[in-house]
């Protein structure tokens, strides 16, 4: 999150690069076991311009971890996100700040109705276990061929981090090299003022 948000200028690497749209040092994860791995992390066009922030509210954040079972649904993961268990019992279960990534439960609610299942049967499949049907997929807008982290911890490994990989949830250490997709809170008073939140005729917002 130090790279994310403000506040770590101070830091040598990583720190507030995406949230100024600056260069520098950060870390990318470990290359043959190498930890840690620097790289050059350029955000100077990729990064929060100064009208975006404007949009960004400065929000709660959830920690909780979700033990999973075998019928590990989105609304399982969404209660475990919620709840005060940590793990290890150490960690922090509430955050607040700027940007985040999204949480796992999050993938989950993303699925839409399509020609051959209802959104209800898609929120019924277990997300973990690889019981995902392709028709949900094909309506889910968080979709994606690339494996990129997901907000909470694993509930039974210290150091292991859920993130999305073949549809569906998995875990896997931290500092494994994955896609970091940003996710924020919008202020109460943006309004969409154009377009149908397609790939062709996305939302666009106003204060």
């Amino acid at each position: 999150m130090r790279l994310l948000n403000p506040g770590y200028e101070s830091q040598t690497n990583g720190g507030s690069l995406y949230w100024n749209r600056t260069s520098g040092k950060c870390y990318i994860g470990s290359i043959e076991y190498t930890w840690p791995y620097l790289a050059d992390c350029d955000f100077s066009n990729s990064g929060l311009t100064e009208e975006a922030k404007n949009y960004i509210s400065k929000s709660l954040w959830n920690y909780g971890t979700t033990i999973t079972t075998d019928t590990s649904t989105v609304n399982h993961y969404y209660k475990g996100e919620r709840s005060n268990y940590a793990y290890p019992e150490s960690n922090s279960i509430k955050w607040i700040g700027n940007v985040a990534i999204a949480y796992p439960s999050d993938f989950g609610f993303a699925t839409g109705n399509s020609e051959s299942v209802t959104r209800d049967y898609c929120l019924s499949l277990d997300l973990k276990f690889g019981e995902i049907d392709s028709n949900c997929l094909d309506y889910n807008w968080m979709f994606s061929n690339q494996r990129y982290w997901l907000l909470n911890a694993y509930h039974s490994m210290n150091g292991f981090v859920t993130y999305i990989s073949d549809a569906q949830l998995s875990t896997t250490a931290s500092y494994d090299p994955h896609e970091v997709h940003p996710a924020v809170y919008l202020k109460n008073n943006v309004k969409i003022v154009s377009g149908n939140g397609s790939q062709s005729n996305p939302f666009k917002l106003s204060l």
